[in-house]
């Protein structure tokens, strides 16, 4: 079973690196514009050895929002537009990512993770906040809300990895049969994958496209690193008895990567949880469907 975890995790974490790609380009093509309809700032903080960049807007209650796997703090963005008029919004490039430091001879385990999150928001003075996820976000998101459970005001937990499958995903049964549609060599190669991720893909214009692949092939050795120590098998699920956190689940009906069943398993294994699936959506609802997304957190949190 631990092996069937691992072999499964490893093309998650190759999806994301891909999408952060496309997040990131888009994003460093036009990032004032986006950035200022949203209400957000570009900051970043030295925390131990890793500078961390992150946005911040609003004011309020802070709520702390997690990227996946190799994504990028602008997949929240348009999210973000929808709360920053209400709340305090931080959004995090969890190091090793986005415009994070990364540093090949680091760790970048979970509960690593975790306890840098843990200094970031020491460094930045916040004392009790409402933190959410997606993926692998969620996963962080999850077990930091067990480990500091006196700081969360809520948590969220979106598409989020650390639950064992209760049925074949979309993306095992590409593996069964020998294919991993998550393995970029050619253009088309990332067609596909918009397609396998989204109900519907995003339009990326041809030179940006170009980029994002190039960037995959040199990002060859780090991704590497990521799929030796990002193996978070059912790490969340064994921990859901710990949870004592108000808890939203929300999770995207078409997501091939974690089928929308774990979604049931987080509700049965979270004490007055409330679950909500949002209809033809992916992997990625705060990119996918962010209005929407935001109105059910919102309606959650207040």
């Amino acid at each position: 079973m631990k092996s069937k975890r691992i072999i499964f995790a490893i093309p998650v974490i190759f999806f994301c690196l891909i999408i952060a790609q496309a997040c990131s380009s888009l994003m460093h093509h036009a990032p004032e514009t986006e950035r200022g309809k949203s209400g957000l700032a570009e900051k970043s903080i030295q925390v131990a050895d890793h500078k961390i960049a992150y946005l911040e807007g609003g004011k309020g209650e802070a709520i702390i929002l997690l990227h996946g796997f190799g994504d990028h703090k602008g997949s929240w963005v348009q999210f973000a537009g929808e709360i920053t008029p209400q709340y305090l919004v931080i959004i995090p490039d969890l190091p090793g990512f986005g415009d994070s430091t990364k540093i090949l001879t680091g760790q970048y385990d979970i509960d690593t993770q975790v306890a840098r999150l843990h200094g970031f928001v020491d460094s930045i003075g916040i004392k009790k906040f409402h933190i959410a996820g997606n993926s692998m976000g969620g996963l962080i998101s999850g077990i930091y809300s067990v480990t500091h459970p006196d700081q969360i005001l809520s948590l969220g937990l979106m598409d989020t990895g650390g639950i064992a499958d209760r049925e074949p995903s979309g993306l095992s049964r590409e593996l069964a049969k020998g294919a991993n549609p998550l393995i970029i060599e050619t253009p088309a190669d990332f067609d596909r994958l918009l397609s396998f991720m989204f109900v519907q893909p995003p339009s990326l214009p041809g030179p940006i496209k170009t980029y994002v692949v190039e960037k995959a092939i040199a990002s060859k050795n780090f991704n590497k690193k990521i799929f030796a120590e990002a193996t978070p098998g059912n790490m969340l699920e064994l921990r859901l008895k710990d949870i004592k956190a108000k808890t939203l689940i929300i999770w995207g009906d078409t997501d091939r990567v974690f089928p929308a069943s774990s979604a049931k398993v987080i509700e049965q294994g979270v004490k007055g949880s409330k679950m909500i699936i949002i209809k033809e959506c992916g992997h990625l609802p705060m990119v996918e469907k962010p209005e929407e997304t935001a109105m059910q957190y919102l309606e959650f949190i207040k």
